[in-house]
């Protein structure tokens, strides 16, 4: 079966409250690092990716962060998130999810 999509799925901690969300793409954008998949989920602001060295530096930074000490949460101004799980799915099975509302 050939895998065309990924489901990405996201739990988000906010204060004493956790949830989770789910986010379909396609194969290639989820074989991007965690931040960035956080990032485009949520549309964090200190991700814009301009010709700023700041920018470019504080994305580094994230980076590190993310691996070395919050063992892949991202700590957001909302409450901190991170990637759990990536499942592939065919387009079919995309198409059924989308049925259902999951997007």
């Amino acid at each position: 079966m050939s895998y065309e999509f990924v489901m990405i799925t996201y739990v988000v901690r906010d204060g004493d409250k956790e949830h989770i969300n789910h986010y379909i793409m396609t194969k290639n954008n989820a074989e991007k690092h965690d931040v960035d998949l956080i990032h485009m989920m949520y549309y964090l602001d200190g991700f814009d990716t301009d010709e700023d060295d700041e920018v470019n530096a504080e994305h580094i930074l994230l980076h590190m962060l993310e691996h070395e000490e919050t063992r892949g949460w991202v700590t957001t101004d909302w409450g901190m998130v991170k990637v759990v799980r990536k499942e592939p799915m065919s387009r079919e099975t995309k198409e059924l999810f989308n049925s259902y509302g999951v997007y």
